[in-house]
């Protein structure tokens, strides 16, 4: 386990992670555009010329792209994930306030949920009475 916490992952393997373990369907191109625009994650330069080293992302990475997936699916826009982001957390209050907005997140998936059984339903009916 310990050796896929340190895997490093470039950005189309990341995109490929998360399609086969979380089910979001992403490309790398989109993985490197959450990077620019909402993780900011830095890139460390190489040598003398202070060239960028291409880009690389481990699994806590992956995890908050991840989250962007899920948010971006409930119709969240990139600047309010990136309000999520530059979240002082350290704040007792802003804490707060993060985990209430998780849980409004929460509670959209638990009503899509609900969503989808209801139409299952409508579904049955509509077929028996196509019979």
């Amino acid at each position: 386990m310990l050796l896929l916490l340190l895997t490093q992952f470039s950005p189309s393997e990341a995109a490929r992670y998360m399609t086969e373990n979380y089910g979001y369907a992403v490309s790398a191109s989109v993985i490197v555009k959450w990077d620019n625009l909402i993780l900011r994650k830095e890139r460390p330069k190489q040598g003398d010329k202070g060239k960028l080293c291409r880009r690389v992302y481990d699994l806590s990475d992956i995890a908050l792209f991840n989250g962007i997936a899920i948010m971006r699916s409930l119709g969240y826009s990139i600047n309010e994930i990136k309000q999520v982001f530059s979240l002082d957390l350290r704040d007792p209050a802003v804490e707060k306030e993060c985990s209430a907005f998780i849980d409004s997140i929460k509670a959209k998936i638990v009503k899509q949920k609900k969503s989808l059984e209801l139409y299952d339903s409508f579904f049955d009916v509509l077929k028996s009475r196509n019979k």
